[in-house]
């Protein structure tokens, strides 16, 4: 049975990742964008612009849209958790990327998108709207809170604890029971050893603040 119509919020090529992924693991009735720099009723991707951001509540209230979920990238963290709490009551789809493997005992929060290949295990606990990349793995009992970004190849050991509005960088390595706290940036293969508490920029193996 269709989802019915899928809203991404964000028309580039994130939202455009999202689109294809949504097509192959719906079932959607159809998928719409919305995003200020686009034209109402252009297409991108073969999927039509709806309309601005300011639309969306419009089109959920009138049963035009029936979930919606983010498609704006990290570089706009701050803009995307405005958007999760103006719409905190909205119906933020879930989507869930070909061949991943999600133990039955991790939960999975709303607006959350898992790449394909995506791998969840034992006990994880994902908050609303994280993004998972290509092949991302979460090993037992890690608690991720809201927003954050996990690039391709990341990797979790067990018991991590992580805040919100992260930036993890392709092949990032986090050794078990790490605490990191919010809005921290990880460049591409940072191996990360040790605590790290919020607002900052580290790399290298192990990872250190630049």
């Amino acid at each position: 049975m269709a989802n019915g119509v899928l809203g991404i919020l964000g028309a580039g090529e994130l939202g455009q990742q999202i689109a294809e992924i949504a097509r192959g693991s719906g079932p959607f009735e159809s998928i719409v964008f919305f995003d200020d720099t686009c034209e109402p009723g252009m297409r991108i991707d073969q999927h039509m612009v709806h309309g601005g951001l300011d639309a969306v509540y419009g089109a959920l209230s009138s049963g035009q849209v029936h979930q919606v979920v983010l498609g704006i990238g990290f570089k706009h963290f701050g803009f995307r958790a405005a958007l999760a709490a103006k719409g905190a009551d909205w119906p933020w789809a879930t989507i869930i990327g070909a061949g991943c493997i999600i133990s039955p005992s991790a939960k999975v929060g709303r607006g959350c998108v898992l790449y394909p290949g995506t791998i969840l295990d034992r006990q994880v606990e994902l908050d609303e709207h994280n993004l998972l990349n290509l092949r991302t793995t979460i090993s037992h009992d890690c608690s991720i809170g809201p927003n954050n970004f996990f690039a391709p190849g990341t990797v979790l050991s067990g018991f991590v604890e992580m805040g919100h509005s992260n930036f993890l960088g392709t092949g990032t390595v986090v050794s078990s029971r790490i605490k990191l706290g919010s809005n921290n940036f990880f460049g591409a293969g940072s191996v990360i050893v040790r605590d790290f508490s919020d607002g900052v920029k580290a790399y290298g193996n192990p990872a250190k603040e630049a």
